[in-house]
């Protein structure tokens, strides 16, 4: 038994491809810098941006991060031999990116 049929496989794909195309709309315009009060819809992009970074990127982050360290081990592996810049430039690109992702980047700021 196959787990997808080729109808479901259309459908999601045309979902994904309608949604896609629809996500430029949803940007924000330009604003008046001028304003010295905040709007409402900018104060609704903000709280969102702030859940959806606590709530979906950051457990990401951290799923990323082990992965990372888990590829870190092989990767010095077979970098280790080239020299210490092989190792520097894994430990960066598994270790160093993800936490800077995961703890020091703002919560909201994407």
């Amino acid at each position: 038994m196959r787990f997808f049929d080729t109808r479901s496989v259309i459908a999601l794909l045309f979902l994904f491809c309608s949604i896609t195309v629809t996500i430029p709309a949803l940007a924000d315009e330009a604003t008046d810098t001028e304003s010295a009060e905040p709007s409402n819809q900018a104060t609704v992009n903000s709280v969102f941006d702030t859940g959806f970074d606590l709530v979906v990127l950051r457990p990401l982050g951290l799923v990323g991060l082990a992965g990372g360290a888990g590829l870190f081990v092989p990767a010095v592996i077979l970098t280790a031999p080239g020299g210490s810049e092989g190792v520097t430039d894994s430990v960066d690109i598994f270790l160093r990116t993800p936490w800077r992702d995961l703890v020091d980047r703002p919560l909201g700021d994407f």
